[in-house]
């Protein structure tokens, strides 16, 4: 019988790795491969970040283009859990950069925030998508961190539902791959 060895998962504590949003977070965000992670987290493709951008007195964490749809996107980075603060300044940096999505990135979401930007994407029209998505680190014994992008939010998404009890009862939902001992939220 053959021996299988296998590792053990850890999660990191983000502050563990960077200490600060700027100019030590959204500097490594900005870099190709990350952003294209979190592109892929919320199906966007983002091209060309910019990042500590200035406008009208505003001052965005990163500034990218949506490949697709060549329309300015709006970054906020968030290291711990979200807060009232963060989500002006993403509704600010949104109008000040006329962005046609905004991403508020944060370690967990607080139903109340989720919830904002569920409203936002059904009540905006469409003309600003509004993203929430979560950041955890985990690694395999002792190799580096790495980064789990999980949206939370995101418009007119019917996987990522507002009650996720309803959602159980209702039609199948996908599961995915969760690290051992995490709830799984349904619709992720």
């Amino acid at each position: 019988m053959t021996e299988r060895r296998t590792g053990r998962l850890a999660r990191v504590p983000i502050r563990d790795v960077w200490a600060r949003e700027c100019p030590d977070f959204a500097p490594w965000l900005a870099e190709p491969g990350n952003l294209a992670a979190l592109g892929e987290a919320v199906g966007l493709r983002l091209a060309h970040p910019a990042t500590e951008r200035y406008v009208r007195g505003c001052q965005a964490d990163i500034v990218c283009r949506d490949a697709a749809a060549g329309s300015p996107v709006v970054i906020e980075a968030q290291l711990d859990r979200s807060d009232h603060a963060h989500l002006g300044q993403l509704m600010a940096y949104a109008t000040a950069f006329d962005a046609g999505a905004a991403i508020w990135l944060a370690r967990e979401f607080r139903d109340v925030h989720r919830e904002a930007l569920d409203r936002l994407n059904r009540q905006d029209g469409g003309s600003v998508r509004w993203y929430g998505v979560e950041l955890e680190m985990w690694k395999v014994d002792d190799s580096l961190p790495a980064p789990l992008f999980t949206a939370v939010a995101r418009p007119g998404d019917p996987s990522v539902p507002a009650d996720p009890v309803r959602a159980w009862r209702g039609a199948p939902v996908r599961v995915p791959f969760a690290p051992p001992g995490r709830a799984v939220r349904a619709g992720h």
